[in-house]
């Protein structure tokens, strides 16, 4: 992870390559156990003093030695820049006995997902001890500690008339794992980042073309011609210093190093072939796999000896939509297990649809639960392909045999990882379609790459959310954020060096009043703490706790749109329901009396009709209603929906399958959804459920849930003050109760359900703030204020349905989010792909924690255990501008910053726990919410 400065904070490129329009077309993949390397031994020497090496490099392999360039002539004299086991980037040089140049970064490097710009600059003419040898990565210069030569030292033994190594030592030690591209190396200039790459109007690093000259034993490796495997050694800086190609291969097949992996996004058309797309590309996740299970051939390959369990890695993107292709094959016999499974689950392949390729059956599993046999199948033999179609959109999975479709099943929505398992001895690979498939995929299904990732609603994450860090001088002043068009309406502030409380300011209440989460207390006014929400900024006053001289603080601040908005009592009601018909009198088929046809269309959750027996299939006919886009049959909350299909305009659409044949009910994702969808909606069927009854919760056409016309519904019961921004899933709520009514419900103006709120009684002393998350659910909360963990006191403290996309429930009267005559301020988050998301994970009890995927690079955190009394933390890459982090803040106690322990590694797509203690004790749950520097699709998730 490198230094990230406030100016280059989250950021998009979108589609088309690096900055100016630059592609990086290829890659070549280099595997240590294959001893593949590239040597040269120029045949003159060139600048002894100054010269520069840049590299675009991702590994897949961490806590190893791994050689990026090197060279010498003996175990005495030698120059090595690699990655060491330790993760950082070191520089040594020897001559004789002495180590002349031994220097390391201070950050370390451990992200197996994304790409990393690597530049070493040699200038030892210079006059400064400290610029004569500096490392950029990702455009930044890098702190570095160690010991830098003398003044004009040339015993380097680089770039004189001795072999040269890419992706291995001055021996046959320190293979690279990983893939190189764009290697250049300039003879006689020292250069900086920015000669290779520039920063975009995002704020991202990205790859330009160099245009300078090379000098005498420069080169450039750009690997586009894979022709041979000699010609990946191809010098194309005109200077034809070409490279020896060792055990590196462009063989077709599994066994190809030659790949179309990239640090840029491409923009051409991905018909199905593989290879044709330019992007950073999936593979095999080793931050997220079953200990005991080896991957290597760029974590395409994986393999495991001798343990009779079941061992599954997943893959470093992770799908929520879209159609996706990828292609594995069984190396050698096994039980070899592909498909898409939950991503939180590492120790087996419960949580799963997959394939077994031996044992000629098809299982699907679910999560927690038995295996379920969906008929026998030929799938035995090594060596087979099996091609896997996933179409997320409709949550479908399609496997092939050499070509042949197998079977077709259904997902659910929280199967998001494209993952492979070894049972017992054997081996396999992966192709998410960096080289060529074998078979061509189905028709509009992709590659699994960046490129072909949905574009981020939010480029830059600083738009929205950005923490800022000042001194402070007890004086008015002005905190200018670094994103001029972020303009706060939420501020939450902590002294980082003394032990104030936290302050929490907001737009709708007002600047000057605040309210502080490690206390009780009710809303206070005070002139000298936030006294204006600014355009680009806030203002402070005196308060020694915010702006205190001699102080240091950070801000984290949201913005929550443009303007306050008034939801009335009942304002909601035509934009959530259509209660223009008694819908329920279409249900032909019997019901159970105690599940009657009304409660299928009286708007709650928590009620459903349900089949009489359970191989009938619910069927409902309409008259007069038109569809424009989209239909939604939700079922009962914690089981499938299973096969429905929809009748609009005359033609029948399925989803799942065909209605008439059952499915078993597993639990997981309750709803069936039918896009793009326009007409006559005439008839829906919900299919049968092999045990267990078939019912319907609720039916939306358009957005609005269908509710019988002669109910009587006031949607929201409590009027609210709103200031809401839909598209960065942020909003201020605001609302008086009055008289409490047990389950109430407050508009919230999101137009998505919150996965996350904040509460807090504001005129009322002694009250807890009380915290919803989505993975707790609305019978249980937590209290900021506390390190207590997970209360159900009240089975009903947020109503008795969770959160939706326009109101959030209020439960149990009396109690800190519903007592009569308080008011009340809450600040509700829904995620946004890209730029925010909702954590849950269990700790493994090591510092190899868990690995939580966001589809981000982490700018912050809020997290807690639900399970224990631990602390609430506070974290972001602002005040830990490098890997581990460790600054945390907590915002149940006034303590100064803490920085005594490691807690998370920030990577491209998320976050790897790394320490047992706070962040991974064993068997504990914790939940959290995250927010973006960058989304991982828009820069080919270049690694911090």
């Amino acid at each position: 992870m490198s230094v990230v400065s406030n100016n280059i904070l989250a950021g998009a490129s979108g589609q088309g390559g690096g900055g100016g329009g630059y592609e990086i077309e290829r890659s070549v993949r280099f595997n240590a156990p294959d001893s593949s390397f590239l040597s040269r031994t120029p045949s003159s020497a060139g600048s002894l003093t100054t010269s520069t090496f840049s590299c675009w490099a991702k590994r897949t392999a961490i806590d190893e030695h791994q050689a990026l360039i090197a060279a010498g002539d003996d175990t005495s004299h030698y120059f090595h820049f690699e990655f060491r086991a330790d993760n950082v980037l070191k520089l040594t040089t020897g001559e004789g006995a002495t180590n002349q140049n031994l220097v390391q970064t201070v950050a370390v490097f451990r992200d197996p997902s994304a790409w990393y710009h690597v530049v070493l600059q040699l200038d030892f003419t210079n006059a400064t001890q400290a610029d004569r040898v500096k490392i950029y990565v990702n455009g930044v210069r890098q702190d570095l500690t160690g010991t830098i030569a003398a003044q004009n030292y040339t015993g380097t033994r680089f770039n004189q008339a001795f072999v040269h190594n890419i992706g291995r030592a001055r021996s046959s030690v320190n293979h690279f794992n990983g893939y190189l591209a764009d290697v250049h190396f300039i003879d006689g200039q020292a250069l900086a980042a920015t000669d290779f790459g520039e920063t975009d109007d995002n704020g991202v690093w990205q790859p330009k073309e160099f245009a300078g000259t090379y000098g005498t034993n420069g080169f450039h490796l750009d690997f586009k011609d894979n022709s041979s495997n000699a010609a990946l050694g191809t010098d194309t800086s005109g200077n034809s210093n070409t490279w020896t190609v060792n055990n590196l291969s462009v063989a077709a097949g599994s066994g190809n190093d030659s790949l179309v992996d990239s640090p840029t996004n491409g923009t051409q058309t991905d018909t199905g072939l593989g290879s044709e797309v330019v992007g950073n590309y999936a593979t095999l996740n080793p931050l997220n796999k079953k200990s005991g299970l080896t991957l290597s051939n760029g974590n395409l390959q994986l393999a495991q000896t001798g343990t009779s369990e079941q061992l599954p890695a997943h893959s470093t993107i992770q799908v929520t939509s879209g159609k996706w292709y990828f292609e594995c094959e069984r190396a050698a016999a096994t039980t070899f297990i592909v498909g898409l499974q939950n991503p939180n689950i590492i120790n087996n392949y419960s949580g799963a649809v997959y394939n077994l390729v031996d044992g000629n059956t098809i299982l699907t599993n679910e999560d927690g639960g038995g295996a379920t046999s969906q008929g026998s199948v030929a799938t035995s033999g090594t060596g087979v392909n099996v091609g896997i179609a996933i179409d997320k959109d409709n949550e479908s999975i399609k496997f092939y045999r050499e070509n042949t479709l197998l079977k077709t099943l259904t997902t659910q929505s929280w199967m998001t990882s494209l993952a492979i398992a070894i049972y017992s001895s054997g081996s396999g690979s992966v192709n998410y379609g960096a080289r060529p498939f074998k078979y061509t995929a189905p028709s509009g299904y992709k590659s699994l790459n960046t490129a072909n990732l949905p574009t981020p609603t939010i480029a830059d994450g600083s738009q929205y959310f950005e923490p800022v860090l000042w001194d402070g001088n007890s004086s008015s002043r002005a905190i200018t954020m670094a994103n001029s068009s972020m303009s706060p309406d939420f501020v939450w502030i902590k002294s980082r060096s003394d032990a104030y409380w936290h302050y929490v300011y907001d737009v709708v209440r007002g600047a000057t009043k605040e309210i502080y989460t490690n206390s009780t207390n009710a809303e206070a006014t005070d002139s000298g703490g936030l006294t204006s929400f600014d355009s680009n900024g806030f203002s402070l006053g005196s308060n020694i706790a915010t702006n205190g001289s001699g102080k240091t603080f950070v801000g984290w601040a949201w913005d929550a749109g443009d303007s306050n908005t008034t939801i009335a009592a009942g304002g909601l009601n035509s934009s959530l329901y259509n209660q223009s018909q008694t819908w329920s009198s279409g249900i032909t088929t019997t019901l159970v009396s105690g599940n009657p046809a009304a409660n299928g269309f009286d708007g709650s959750s928590s009620t459903n009709a349900a089949v009489d027996a359970s191989d009938t299939v619910m069927n409902i006919n309409f008259s007069n209603i038109t569809v424009n886009s989209t239909i939604e049959i939700r079922g009962e909350p914690g089981y499938i929906t299973p096969n429905c299909s929809v009748t609009v305009g005359g033609t029948t659409t399925t989803a799942g399958g065909d209605p008439n044949t059952g499915v078993a009910g597993l639990s997981g994702t309750t709803t069936k959804t039918f896009n793009n969808v326009s007409g006559t909606l005439t008839n829906v069927k919900i299919g049968k459920i092999n045990s267990g009854r078939t019912r319907l919760s609720q039916l939306l056409v358009d957005g609005k849930i269908l509710v019988d016309s002669n109910l009587s519904i006031t949607t929201p019961s409590i009027a609210s003050t709103v200031r809401a921004n839909p598209s960065a899933g942020f909003s201020i709520v605001s609302w008086s109760v009055g008289t409490a009514v047990n389950n109430s419900t407050i508009g919230h103006g999101l137009g998505a359900a919150p996965s996350m709120i904040i509460c807090k009684t504001r005129n009322a002393s002694n009250q807890n703030w009380i915290v919803y998350h989505k993975d707790l659910g609305t019978g249980d909360y937590l209290a900021l204020e506390s390190t207590q963990g997970s209360d159900t006191r009240f089975s009903t403290i947020w109503g008795t349905s969770a959160p939706n996309s326009t109101v959030f429930g209020v439960g149990t009267t009396g109690f800190s989010n519903n007592s009569s005559n308080n008011n009340y301020i809450s600040y509700c988050f829904a995620p946004v792909a890209g730029y925010s998301a909702a954590l849950s994970w269990t700790g493994n009890g090591t510092d190899n924690g868990s690995f939580i995927y966001t589809g981000f690079r982490p700018s912050f955190i809020i997290m807690k255990d639900t399970n224990s009394t631990n602390n609430w933390q506070l974290l972001d890459a602002t005040r830990d501008p490098y890997n581990v982090t460790v600054a945390r803040l907590f915002p149940n106690q006034s303590n100064a910053e803490s920085s005594s322990v490691s807690n998370f590694d920030f990577l491209s797509n998320g976050l790897k726990a790394r320490n047992q203690y706070t962040t991974s004790q064993s068997g504990i749950n914790y939940i959290g919410f995250a927010f973006a520097e960058n989304p991982f699709q828009a820069n080919g998730g270049l690694a911090r």
